[in-house]
Order: C-alpha cells, then sequence, then structure tokens
C-alpha cells in the first residue's frame, strides 16, 4: 500500500498543476489505498468461508476475482472523483480508463497469486487428511482385528473343545465346524473393507454359539432383520465388536438384553438394556468404528443412551459407496 501509494501520483498526474500538489495527492492514494486493500482482503476471507471445499475451487476463484475487480474499480473511481473535486479539476481530464484498467490488471495478478497459495494450501491440507485417515483407518482395523483373534478366546474354545470330546462327540464335531467356520470368516474378510449384511449376522450368530458354550450361560439376541436390507453392506466384526465385550462383563444374574434390528432410513440398531453396564466404555470403544466409517463415507455412527439403556445406530451402505 505504501508503495502504491508514492508511486501512483508519479505515473499518473491528473492535471499539470498537480505536481505541486504531491504530499496531497500520497495521502489520497494511501488513504484509497487502504480502503481497497482491507475491502479486497474482506470479500476473499468471506468467499473462502462460503466455498470453504478444495472442489469449489472454480467458483470461489471467480467470485473472489470479480468481486475485488469490481470493489477496486468503484473505489477508485469514487476516489478519481473526490479528488478532481477537491482541486476543482474537471474529471475529463482524468484518464480514469487507464487508471482503472492498471488496477483491474493489478487486481487480477494479485488474486491469481493469493489463490494459487490457497489452492496448493488447501491441497496439501488435503492431502495430509488424506493421510492422517489412512493411519486412523489402519489403527481402527488393528483394533477390530485384535478382538477377532483373541488368543484367550482360541485357548478357550479349544480348552472347551476337549471337554467336548470326552462328553459328546456329536456336539464336539458340532463346536469344531463353527470355529473352524468362524476363523475362516476372519482370515478371509479381514482385510475387506465392507461385507453383505446377510454374511455378517450369520458370523455373529456362529460367533455367540461358540461365546455361549465358553461363558456356560444363553446368549439370546432378538434378530430383526428386514429382507430389504440384507444386502446393504457393514463393516466386518462390527457387530461382535461391540457386543462381546458386553456379553462377557455382564453379570449372570443380570443378562443385558439385546435387540438387532434394521431401520427405513438404512441403518442397523442395536439396542441394549439392562443394569450394570458402562455405557460411557462403550462409547469409547466406538472411535474406531466412527474413525473408519468417517474413511469409508460421510455418514456417521450414532449413539442414544439412559440410565439403563443405550443404542447404537451403524449405517448401512450401498455397494457402490465405497469411497
Amino acid at each position: 500500500m505504501l508503495a502504491m501509494s508514492l508511486l501512483i501520483p508519479l505515473a499518473i498526474e491528473l492535471a499539470p498543476q498537480n505536481v505541486t500538489h504531491y504530499p496531497q495527492n500520497v495521502l489520497f492514494s494511501f488513504l484509497f489505498s487502504i480502503v481497497i486493500w482491507e475491502g479486497d482482503q474482506a470479500i476473499v476471507q468471506m468467499f473462502r468461508q462460503r466455498y470453504a471445499k478444495i472442489q469449489q475451487t472454480q467458483i470461489r476463484t471467480i467470485a473472489t476475482i470479480g468481486s475485488t475487480v469490481l470493489y477496486t474499480c468503484t473505489v477508485i473511481f469514487i476516489g478519481l472523483r473526490v479528488i478532481t473535486w477537491s482541486y476543482g479539476i474537471a474529471f475529463s481530464l482524468v484518464p480514469v480508463g487507464t487508471i482503472m484498467a492498471v488496477a483491474a490488471l493489478l487486481t487480477l495478478v494479485l488474486g491469481a497469486i493469493y489463490e494459487s497459495r490457497y489452492f496448493f494450501g488447501m491441497w496439501k491440507a488435503t492431502l495430509l487428511e488424506a493421510e492422517h485417515l489412512k493411519g486412523e483407518k489402519v489403527v481402527s482395523e488393528f483394533e477390530l482385528l485384535k478382538q477377532q483373534v483373541n488368543p484367550e478366546f482360541l485357548f478357550d474354545s479349544l480348552h472347551l473343545l476337549e471337554a467336548l470330546i470326552e462328553e459328546s462327540e456329536d456336539e464336539a464335531l458340532d463346536f469344531t465346524e463353527k470355529l473352524s467356520q468362524t476363523y475362516r470368516y476372519i482370515l478371509q474378510h479381514k482385510d475387506e473393507e465392507l461385507v453383505d449384511l446377510h454374511t455378517e449376522v450369520a458370523f455373529v450368530k456362529q460367533y455367540l454359539f461358540l461365546l455361549q458354550h465358553q461363558l456356560t450361560r444363553p446368549v439370546e439376541i432378538d434378530w430383526q432383520i428386514a429382507p430389504a436390507m440384507e444386502h446393504r453392506q457393514i463393516i466386518p466384526f462390527a457387530i461382535q465388536y461391540i457386543l462381546l465385550p458386553i456379553l462377557t462383563a455382564a453379570r449372570q444374574n443380570s443378562l443385558p438384553q439385546i435387540q438387532v434390528t434394521t431401520t427405513p432410513h438404512a441403518r442397523l440398531l442395536l439396542t441394549i438394556q439392562g443394569k450394570h453396564l458402562t455405557f460411557d466404555a462403550i462409547e469409547v470403544l466406538l472411535l474406531p468404528l466412527q474413525q473408519k466409517y468417517a474413511y469409508l463415507s460421510n455418514l456417521s455412527l450414532k449413539t442414544e443412551k439412559a440410565n439403563d439403556y443405550m443404542k447404537v445406530y451403524l449405517p448401512l451402505l450401498e455397494a457402490v459407496s465405497i469411497g
């Protein structure tokens, strides 16, 4: 602004007699430069807030540069009117078109430079965010996978299988088949982003069958899955990841009541009712799932809770929505 205030009065004289008024011209030029600068900055910030996404770069750039050029030319036109009036100079003697053309060109160049810097800054931030989401995805997948291949669960299953072999060969064969199917499912789907809800529910039922034998108590869940939702997709192991710590931590005389249903809005609703449940701990447990849903889609996992119940809404995604 200071450089413009010093150079413009030298470069463009309003009239020959204005040479003796150079200090006043510098003051006028400086004041109008401040008005132009501050106004352009306000316009830039307004459009950056309104069109903040990197996908809106084109409309933001056009709107910003167009508005700043129009504002700059308007201020210069008014400024020249004020200056010529104060000196008693005929406005027709001033090269208004030339001055406004130079100002518009400068505004275009500066606007292009500012928008280029802003775009590349956003682009860099987007890349860093993508890398961050990839890191969170890896962490969440690791946390989920740890629940599936828990050595303690496998050890307890093998120990139980040994006891079943001695008691009942048929039960031992049934248990062995479900155990092998469970771990086959884990190996097949541990690297997949999404799986059909029908397939995931079948896995959870097998897993709960094994868990029921380990806990020596019934594990009853009310399944109400709409046929139209069975081919929607869900994160592998998500249901089991939520239910396992609840079932293993529940007391024998206060087993929770669990209902798994689908909603018309394509969500899987897990309703958990019971006393002595630490719902705050469950919310912390849901963080890896939330991170993975954020990575895969723009849908979020939601929860509701009260003193004696908690609801967890898991989005059911279309196959084409994998990001």
